[in-house]
């Protein structure tokens, strides 16, 4: 979720079929003029806003770091999981995904405690059709790893499971 009136069509949306929607507050850490999401600042006015709507629940938080050497990103993904951790005090809240993390930096990302990262590019490389597929690992606790695989026809396929 990036902005207010797309909270609004998934609460509208959800409320025509009575379904309970679980979604991640894309955060703009980095305050880039080129990428959506929310700032750190506006997080108290959203979580708010968020709580208020009954068929929206709120799992956490995802950012995506800026395009610059992956050496570099760390400060925003630590910026981003006090953040989470923040809220997570504050609301006295249990917000558990942190998606944060790509192809170039995913590592860096999963130590600084990303939940789930968002990888392709660095599983097909020199693949074009990749463009179509989303491809996600889950770390659970204790380092489990799932690689989920989201077809065009919207079902999820699970692909493997490594420790």
């Amino acid at each position: 979720i990036s902005s207010y009136s797309l909270i609004d069509e998934v609460e509208k949306q959800a409320s025509k079929h009575d379904l309970k929607i679980h979604v991640l507050i894309q955060v703009n850490i980095a305050q880039e003029e080129s990428k959506h999401g929310f700032k750190k600042e506006e997080m108290d006015d959203v979580i708010s806003y968020i709580m208020n709507k009954q068929h929206i629940v709120l799992e956490g938080l995802m950012m995506m770091a800026p395009d610059i050497e992956p050496s570099q990103t760390r400060i925003y993904f630590k910026e981003t999981r006090e953040l989470l951790e923040s809220i997570n005090q504050k609301y006295h809240l249990h917000l558990s995904k942190l998606s944060m993390g790509m192809s170039q930096d995913y590592k860096i990302a999963l130590e600084e405690g990303s939940t789930m990262v968002r990888i392709g590019h660095a599983l097909f490389k020199g693949w074009t059709w990749c463009l179509s597929f989303w491809f996600i690992i889950n770390k659970k606790e204790y380092g489990e790893i799932e690689l989920w695989h989201l077809s065009k026809k919207k079902t999820v396929n699970r692909l493997s499971s490594t420790k």
